[in-house]
């Protein structure tokens, strides 16, 4: 007896999900050919996004060396909207609109890990999507938060305390700040040797915010 076609709908669906899979496949094996240049990829990502878990190490790097002088800083005609929107924001003629503007930043990228239908969550071989895109946002805050020490530290917290609940409870950077239910943070592979992973990587019995931030403060430069 002949089986049934395959309705094209479903086979257009699973294409869909198939070529863009193959595509990122590819791209993976071409950048594990050559290092990851953050610098480079921090002036020409249009929005600046770490797209595998393998570039948080070096952009992390990178991003300690900018408070230091050893890292360059990035030009001012990079073509990345995000570098020009923390340009904005450290030359705002007033401290009202610069913490209007780094609201909006801030904004972008929690709502951006939050999106369910977002491309790069879809497709997400490693399962890092969450833990990536957290680690950039919490180094722009540290970045625009001012001062050092006790000063910076205040201000950080500030800012984590004003994400929306359901984010801060998600999340595999900032959980530290939320009533600690490890069954809902989407933790990454490996999450336990990862840095700045949230309550030492789901294996402490208590959440201690103010011991993650100063550990924070030793990966991202103070």
């Amino acid at each position: 007896m002949p089986q049934p076609k395959q309705p094209f709908v479903s086979w257009g669906a699973a294409l869909f999900v198939a070529i863009p899979a193959a595509l990122f496949a590819i791209q993976a094996q071409a950048a594990e050919a050559k290092p990851f240049d953050a610098a480079k990829a921090f002036c020409e990502r249009q929005t600046f996004v770490l797209e595998r878990i393998e570039e948080v190490g070096p952009w992390l790097d990178y991003f300690s060396g900018l408070r230091n002088g050893r890292s360059p800083v990035p030009d001012a005609n990079c073509p990345s909207s995000t570098v020009r929107a923390i340009l904005n924001i450290v030359t705002s003629s007033t401290l009202e609109i610069a913490k209007a503007q780094r609201s909006a930043l801030f904004s972008f990228y929690v709502s951006r890990s939050m999106e369910p239908e977002l491309g790069d969550r879809i497709v997400d071989p490693d399962g890092s999507f969450r833990y990536r895109g957290d680690v950039v946002l919490m180094s722009f805050v540290w970045l625009l938060c001012p001062g050092h020490g006790e000063e910076r530290l205040s201000c950080v917290t500030g800012a984590i305390e004003d994400f929306p609940t359901q984010f801060v409870e998600t999340s595999p950077v900032f959980c530290d700040f939320a009533a600690l239910d490890k069954a809902k943070v989407e933790w990454p592979p490996n999450r336990e040797v990862r840095p700045l992973v949230c309550a030492a990587g789901g294996t402490s019995q208590s959440a201690n915010p103010e011991a993650w931030l100063r550990r924070a403060g030793i990966i991202l430069g103070d």
